[in-house]
């Protein structure tokens, strides 16, 4: 039990296998968090838990868009799917509000995916004329590194 009263259960290790080390050290981390809950600061935005909050936040955020670094954008089409009158032209762009990923956009007329194994994909260079039907699966490459958008 803490200083406040708060019950905390050991799962893993239990706590008979648990050295006294991580006991103690477990201790103290959840004693410094309730520190922080409960202090007179607790709401003042330099010095009170607010800080810790704000801190987290901003680590996530630069988490999310470096994240976002790592993987191509899946190229966006001028139409979703259904029904388009005869030599409509299809565009794809790199537009998904994903940071700028540099690679090409790779596609198939015949639904297959461009990145598997024996897939003979185009290569994107300008809008697609569809004069019949079709089921284009596009994905974007990044050449560099060689990893694929999720695909669309």
């Amino acid at each position: 039990m803490s200083s406040q009263n708060t019950r905390y259960k050991y799962v893993e290790p239990a706590e008979e296998d648990g050295c006294t080390a991580q006991k103690v050290w477990l201790r103290n981390y959840v004693q410094a968090a309730e520190n922080s809950v409960f202090a007179a600061n607790y709401a003042d935005p330099e010095n009170g838990y607010a800080k810790e909050v704000a801190y987290l936040r901003n680590w996530v955020e630069g988490r999310l868009q470096w994240l976002d670094t790592q993987v191509p954008s899946p190229p966006n089409f001028n139409q979703s799917g259904g029904s388009v009158p005869v030599g409509f032209n299809l565009e794809m762009r790199e537009e998904s509000g994903f940071p700028a990923f540099p690679g090409e956009v790779h596609y198939t007329m015949e639904g297959n995916d461009p990145a598997a194994p024996g897939s003979t994909p185009f290569i994107y260079v300008s809008p697609l004329a569809l004069n019949e039907n079709a089921r284009v699966f596009a994905r974007t490459k990044n050449a560099t590194k060689g990893t694929w958008d999720p695909g669309v």
